[in-house]
Parts: C-alpha cells; structure tokens; sequence
C-alpha cells in the first residue's frame, strides 16, 4: 500500500511540471464521463466503465512522456471506443474527429522530434556501446540498460544500477555510495558509465572521461553527458587506455 501511494504521489507531483503530457487522456477521459452519464444502454455504459478505468488507473499509477511510451497503450485502447460513438448516437461525427485529433497531438509532437532523438541515443547510447564492445572488453556499470548490453561481447556483464532490471538496484532507491561501491566489487565492474547527478557517486571512483552530446532539441536522454569511472583503483590505466581508440562521427 505504501508503494502504492508513493506512486500516486509522484504522479500527482509530476502533472504541475509537464501538464500537457496529459492532455489527450485527459480530454478523453472528460469524453467517456460524459457518454458514461448520456448513455441508457447496459452494454455502452458497461463499455464506457472499462474505458474510465483504463483512464483513471494511468493517472494515478502510470507515467507520462518519455515519447509517450507509457501512456499510448491506453490512449489508443480508449480512442478506439470513440470510433463507434456516432453509430450508437452518443456523439456526432464532427465531434469524434475533434476528440481524437486532440487525442492524437502530441503524438504528431513526438513524431516531428524522433529523428533528434534517435540522434541523442546514436551519439550517447550507441557509443556507450562501441565503448564497450571494441575497446574497453569487460564488465561495466550502468544507469541506461538497453543499448549498452545489446550484443555485447561474450562474456562481459552489464549491471544496471539504476533497477529497470535488476530488483536488487530498484530496491536502493537513494544509490547510496557504500552500496555503490559493493554491488560494483560484487559483479566486478570496474568501469561505471552513469548520469553522476542521479548517484551518490562513491569518493574513491576516478573520473577518466566523460561523453556529452549538446544537441539537447527533441531528445530522449535523461542527461546530456555520461561520465566515466573507474570503480576500482587498479583498473584505471586499463581504463583510460581504451579512450584514445575511440572517435565519433557527427555528421
């Protein structure tokens, strides 16, 4: 229960920073409340009940944005019930093509902005990752799983410090530096590449590069620049030595 509230909170703490995020379920979900309230017939109103479900259980536990990757499940599945209102005389058709081009956006938004952020991933995710693979050879410490463990090579470990797969790192909340500094030594990641602002990074670990990408429009990453540590005071010459190898193409 108190995961449970603590989500709610974060959510209804989020809407003040990015409120149009949340304009297109919001406008739908004032649709549905409105046919909920019109409609006479058990199987609309039974309908239109799922559909004000959906709408409410992702304002309260879901997220919002990041491309609108999380909520667009929801939209699309309550957008499709809009489709047959005019047929069941609920809604005239004019009225439906308003609705879902207000539904549909800020999705035109995040089409317009991909190729920046497909842009943002290729100068920082997808070199985190030629890092990796055709210089450095080892295991590596991350905030961003995805890209970085993508075919990497045989052999290494990724350890996601930031807990999208790894209970253990979801369950350390604050990233304190003392369990920074165990579950490194643990998994023997001698090389972290993370956002140092989203870390109590740990005193010992040495700063040897750092990969930043300015271009900051339309992108999807959670910081500009990635620095480089290393966690272990015997591998930073092993490190270091693997930067020099390394050149990105920004053309």
């Amino acid at each position: 229960m108190q995961r449970f509230l603590g989500v709610v909170g974060r959510n209804l703490e989020f809407v003040r920073f990015a409120p149009l995020w949340r304009v297109p379920l919001l406008v739908l979900t004032g649709v549905f409340a409105y046919l909920f309230i019109k409609s006479r017939q058990r199987q609309q109103r039974f309908a239109l009940a799922a559909a004000l479900c959906v709408c409410v259980l992702q304002f309260l536990f879901g997220q919002f944005n990041w491309f609108h990757r999380y909520e667009v499940f929801a939209v699309v599945f309550v957008a499709m019930l809009v489709l047959p209102a005019p047929a069941a005389h609920l809604l005239t058709r004019r009225v439906m093509f308003g609705v879902l081009c207000v539904s549909v956006s800020a999705y035109v938004v995040a089409l317009l902005l991909t190729p920046f952020g497909s842009r943002g991933i290729y100068l920082q995710q997808a070199q985190m990752h030629r890092f990796t693979t055709a210089f450095y050879h080892g295991n590596v410490a991350i905030n961003d799983l995805g890209m970085v463990s993508y075919r990497r090579s045989q052999g290494t470990y990724v350890l996601d410090l930031f807990g999208l797969a790894s209970p253990e790192a979801a369950a350390h909340p604050t990233k304190q530096a003392d369990w920074l500094i165990d579950v490194t030594q643990r998994k023997q990641s001698a090389l972290a590449m993370i956002y140092p602002d989203w870390f109590q990074v740990p005193p010992s670990w040495v700063a040897i590069g750092k990969l930043c990408e300015h271009h900051t429009r339309g992108t999807v990453l959670g910081e500009p620049c990635v620095v480089f540590f290393s966690t272990q005071p015997g591998n930073r010459s092993r490190s270091a030595t693997a930067f020099p190898g390394i050149r990105t193409n920004r053309s």
